[in-house]
């Protein structure tokens, strides 16, 4: 569990440094290489720098270990320096506003971690299916119960086993998906999508001969 969350951690990382990449591109063609540093270089800065201190923190809070956050540790060193730089630059670039998206850096990579936890949970209501089902079949995980050879126990079981699975096929398809999509268009997006074009306006009256007042 804790290396699925460790990995969520890192896979996040990644994809919001991959975004932030991608609005580099974009900035620059749209405002410039300055620009683009001062805006979306910075956040990678920070985005990296935050990379070097999170083992750091998980070595210093999870392990215990209070040399993990000396002065001595290079790793530490660099994350600071890194995270920083890449502040004040962004302070510089977008003014307060970076001050304010800055709490984002670690809410956003935390939002990762829910897909492990979905992924846990249903695991864990399978598991609990199966004991119920397997257990009524063969007694398999269940103390003092016999392995059945009737025919309408046996079907009941089956029927349990085969109605819970679906149910968390469905359940994972659902809040995975949903969870995953939200990770794309909240997270990763933000990081380079600027919209644009003509409102959707559905109910929109369109007068010929009467103005609005």
């Amino acid at each position: 569990m804790k290396i699925l969350l460790y990995g969520s951690l890192w896979v996040g990382l990644a994809h919001l440094i991959v975004g932030l990449i991608i609005g580099f591109y974009n900035m620059i063609i749209r405002h410039g290489l300055k620009a683009a540093i001062m805006e979306k270089m910075s956040w990678i800065m920070v985005m990296v720098g935050f990379g070097c201190l999170l083992p750091v923190i998980i070595d210093a809070l999870v392990n215990g270990n209070p040399d993990a956050l000396s002065l001595s540790n290079t790793l530490l060193l660099v994350g600071i320096g890194l995270f920083a730089v890449g502040m004040l630059m962004a302070v510089k670039g977008e003014g307060g506003k970076a001050l304010i998206d800055m709490p984002e850096v670690v809410s956003n990579v935390l939002s990762y971690t829910r897909l492990i936890a979905i992924g846990t949970s249903k695991a864990g209501m399978a598991l609990a299916f199966n004991y119920i089902a397997l257990g009524r079949i063969a007694g398999i995980g269940m103390e003092g119960v016999e392995p059945t050879t009737d025919l309408v126990m046996l079907i009941v079981a089956l029927s349990i086993f085969t109605a819970g699975h679906l149910m968390i096929f469905m359940l994972a398809i659902l809040s995975a998906g949903l969870h995953g999509i939200r990770l794309q268009y909240v997270e990763l997006f933000k990081k380079f999508y600027e919209g644009g074009g003509v409102e959707f306006n559905p109910l929109k009256i369109k007068r010929k001969h009467t103005v609005e007042e």
